[in-house]
C-alpha cells in the first residue's frame, strides 16, 4: 500500500493518451444483482492535480468503487468466504444502514475495519480516495473530514521524508475544509517545501481560499496552479 501511495503522490506528468471506455456486468457478491460499471482499456495522467490532490486523467469517467444498487455494498475487492459471511451479518445491521447515504469510501472504509484489515495505509488510503473521487460527499461530512485528518496523522509520522510533505499539505487543505485554519497553516509550516514549487503553488492556494471564501481555490476540484 505505501508504494502505491508514494508512486501516485510523486509520479511525473505522462503524455495524456485518450481513454477508451468499456461496459463490465458485475454481480454482486451478497444478493447476486447484475449491474454495468465503465472501465478503460487506456488512461494516462497528464500531471494536474485538484485543490483535494486528485489525479487528473484521461479515463475520468470510469466508474469508481462501484457499489451494489440494493444493498449498497462497495465492490473495491473480491471478498473471500470468511469476509462475505461476516458482510452478510453487517449488512443488516443498524450500523450499516446509518452509512448507506455517506460516501462510497467512507463505508468500504468502515467495511475494512469490520473485518479486522487494519494495516498502516489502509484506513488512510480509502479515505483519501474518497476525497479524491467523492468530493461532493466526502468535504460536506464533517465525521469523515475528522476521521481522515485522524488517520493522516499516524500516516504523516510513518512517511518517508520525501513523501512526507505531500501528505502533510493534502492533510492542511482537508483541515482547512473542516474550518481548523490554524492547524492547517502548522501543516504547511511543517511541510518543507522550499524546493517543491508545485507544493508552493498548492499552499498559496489554500491561503487563497482562507483569505476569501469565495475563492475558486475552495472548491476542491478546482486545479493547483501550475507553478
Amino acid at each position: 500500500m505505501k508504494t502505491r501511495l508514494t508512486a501516485i503522490l510523486l509520479a511525473a506528468p505522462l503524455v495524456v493518451q485518450a481513454g477508451i471506455p468499456v461496459q463490465k456486468t458485475l454481480t454482486c457478491p451478497i444478493g447476486g444483482e447484475q449491474f454495468e460499471i465503465t472501465e478503460t482499456v487506456s488512461c494516462s495522467s497528464s500531471g494536474a492535480r485538484t485543490m483535494s490532490f486528485a489525479p487528473i486523467s484521461s479515463c475520468d469517467f470510469v466508474t469508481r468503487m462501484p457499489q451494489c444498487p440494493q444493498n449498497h455494498l462497495p465492490m473495491y475487492k473480491e471478498f473471500s468466504e470468511d469476509e462475505l459471511a461476516i458482510l452478510q451479518e453487517f449488512i443488516v445491521s443498524e450500523t450499516y444502514d446509518s452509512m448507506v447515504d455517506r460516501s462510497r469510501y467512507y463505508m468500504a472504509y468502515s467495511i475494512e475495519l469490520q473485518l479486522g484489515n487494519e494495516g498502516p495505509s489502509a484506513p488512510f488510503w480509502f479515505l483519501l480516495q474518497g476525497l479524491w473521487f467523492d468530493p461532493d460527499k466526502s468535504f460536506s461530512d464533517q465525521g469523515y473530514l475528522a476521521e481522515f485528518l485522524a488517520v493522516s496523522r499516524g500516516e504523516i509520522a510513518r512517511e518517508s521524508e520525501e513523501n512526507r510533505p505531500y501528505v502533510q499539505s493534502i492533510a492542511a487543505f482537508a483541515q482547512m475544509k473542516a474550518g481548523d485554519f490554524e492547524a492547517s497553516r502548522a501543516l504547511m509550516s511543517a511541510a518543507r517545501v522550499a524546493e517543491i514549487p508545485f507544493l508552493q503553488a498548492y499552499h498559496g492556494a489554500i491561503e487563497a481560499c482562507m483569505a476569501d471564501a469565495s475563492s475558486e481555490f475552495c472548491d476542491p476540484q478546482t486545479l493547483i496552479p501550475q507553478e
